[in-house]
């Protein structure tokens, strides 16, 4: 399923691994709505649960009071604009073994003295998701390379 937000006055959002519907089903969330918190005012901090594998576009662009997020080791894709103009995010943990794209934008307009951490299995793979968080607008940033398990 794809997670579309909740109207929160929480600071702290975290996506949950799996969600119950209604009949009882128990379904993983695999991704996080195009919007989903687009322009939310009290957001500071974000988790991504372990299933999710797309943070679609414009996800949390807007979020001005975001300051931490940490991205799931499935994830694959972050979107378009996906924390665009986050101005005060400033730490950033990712896990980059299965990430593969990076989007136009995804961290245009964050804070200017923001820190990735990234866990890889190797040196490698550190750098390609370097080359892609520079790509989606992540400039004059920190980058901390740290290694990971395999997978």
């Amino acid at each position: 399923v794809s997670y579309s937000g909740t109207v929160s006055t929480s600071k702290t959002v975290t996506i949950p691994d799996t969600v119950v519907l209604a009949d009882g089903t128990v379904c993983k969330v695999t991704s996080i709505a195009s919007g989903a918190f687009a322009g939310n005012k009290k957001i500071t901090t974000v988790k991504v649960g372990k299933n999710v594998t797309t943070i679609g576009a414009n996800a949390f662009s807007g979020c001005k009071k975001l300051k931490s997020v940490t991205i799931g080791k499935k994830t694959k894709t972050i979107g378009k604009n996906a924390f665009k103009n986050c101005k005060k995010l400033k730490k950033i943990k990712i896990y980059g073994n299965n990430l593969k794209k990076v989007s136009k934008n995804a961290f245009k307009g964050i804070k200017k003295s923001a820190k990735f951490t990234i866990l890889a299995k190797n040196q490698a793979t550190y750098e390609k998701i370097v080359k892609k968080l520079q790509k989606s607008g992540a400039k004059n940033v920190k980058f901390v390379y740290k290694k990971s398990k395999a997978k």
